[in-house]
């Protein structure tokens, strides 16, 4: 269960932003389209994840810890994506 909470961690807080930041600079994407989609991609999984996975027969405690554990390290990646963005697509995000 280890590897699967580092994977999920790793691609929905480090990967998919970095994807989205690689896009909207290869797409030359307008600031706003650029912010919006990267403070979406940064967020951790929502907790009704949760509920769908008991309701569906998935894991549910891997999902309980795959929601706490991103929620708790997005404390520390959403501002580093907002600096990102700040630095590199020209957002104005921090007024």
């Amino acid at each position: 269960q280890t590897w699967q909470l580092v994977v999920a961690l790793f691609c929905k807080l480090l990967a998919f932003p970095a994807l989205v930041v690689v896009a909207t600079l290869l797409f030359k994407m307008a600031p706003g389209l650029s912010a919006v989609l990267l403070l979406l991609t940064c967020l951790p999984a929502p907790p009704s994840a949760y509920i769908l996975a008991r309701q569906l027969g998935g894991n549910v405690s891997l999902m309980a810890n795959i929601i706490t554990l991103q929620t708790l390290f997005a404390f520390f990646t959403i501002p580093l994506w907002v600096d990102i963005g700040d630095r590199f697509l020209w957002l104005n995000l921090i007024l």
